[in-house]
């Protein structure tokens, strides 16, 4: 409130709101497109202040939901931004993908002479992490009587849902034995 003086009234009292709307943090989510490990992933992430020297927002972001082991696709993963005093909160979603992974068959062929006894073709299937996997069927590699055996098939079937499934074929032999007369 200005007094006034003999050439001027008094100007009148002005009173004024100002309202500082919050500023939207700049924000990049990553998603995330990799193959079975054993290992958890999570998104990556960036959340920077818009002033002419960025600061660096981002103990204010939650990728939590983001963070998967196994094989599969997660579709809408959930992540948020705080906010603070300066920036305006947001949330949103990211897609994720983690690819299964081949497990190490390794298939042992046998050549044996018949004793009369059936033989199966010795296989392993192994993980990422050297874990023995179950889902192995060797049915179709088991003989008793002598022959060759060309194209046995083997197959793998995943019961963890982060290995591929497989086949194949082994060949196995059982030799004729000495009768003994």
């Amino acid at each position: 409130n200005q007094a006034g003086n003999n050439n001027y009234n008094a100007a009148p009292e002005v009173t004024a709101t100002v309202n500082a709307a919050k500023a939207d943090a700049v924000i990049t989510v990553s998603p995330y497109s990799v193959t079975y490990d054993g290992n958890a992933f999570t998104s990556t992430f960036t959340a920077v202040g818009v002033e002419t020297s960025p600061v660096d927002l981002t103990g204010l972001i939650d990728v939590s939901a983001t963070t998967h082991t196994n094989a599969g696709a997660y579709i809408g993963d959930a992540w948020s931004f705080a906010g603070n005093t300066n920036y305006a909160p947001v949330n949103g979603t990211v897609d994720n993908n983690i690819d299964k992974a081949d497990a190490v068959i390794v298939v042992n062929a046998y050549d044996v002479t018949y004793d009369a006894n059936p033989h199966t073709s010795i296989v392993s299937a192994t993980g990422v992490s050297s874990e023995a996997l179950a889902g192995l069927d060797l049915s179709a590699t088991t003989h008793t009587n002598a022959g060759d055996y060309t194209g046995d098939v083997w197959t793998f079937t995943d019961v963890t849902g982060n290995y591929n499934d497989d086949n194949g074929t082994v060949d196995n032999n059982i030799d004729k034995a000495d009768a003994v007369i």
